[in-house]
């Protein structure tokens, strides 16, 4: 296996599980609560809440499901170059792509462009295998 595509199968899993954990961690959209009153001295109190909601807490836990296909894919393109014989292999790992790719196309205003580096990585071990059947 070439240089090119030990990077590329390495860039793709960590970028999926990076995908996964942005989905669960990095907030989307915040939320600021200004509440104002008096205290006890009579003096005016200013309370300001900014919160931030990840996109798992603001669309639900179905986007799970959208933020891990691109690591399924990961896997089954892994699996096919290591497991599977030449034409089942290059079916398998072009079929990842093609998830990936239109994961990325669906998604392009949301998640999209982020799906994109792995869709180009697992492109990068699919062309290898079919570089090796030329062979």
């Amino acid at each position: 296996m070439r240089l090119r595509t030990r990077i590329a199968l390495a860039v793709a899993p960590l970028w999926s599980v990076g995908l996964l954990v942005t989905g669960l961690v990095v907030p989307v959209s915040t939320t600021r609560t200004e509440t104002s009153g008096t205290d006890a001295s009579g003096a005016v109190t200013t309370s300001v809440t900014v919160t931030g909601v990840s996109l798992v807490h603001a669309e639900g836990p179905w986007v799970l499901a959208l933020l891990a296909l691109p690591l399924v894919a990961t896997l089954a393109v892994v699996v096919a170059l290591v497991w599977l014989r030449p034409p089942a292999r290059q079916v398998v790992a072009w079929l990842g792509v093609g998830v990936c790719l239109v994961l990325g196309i669906l998604g392009m205003l949301t998640i999209g462009p982020l799906v994109l580096p792995v869709t180009v990585a697992l492109a990068v071990a699919a062309m290898e295998v079919r570089s090796a059947r030329a062979q």
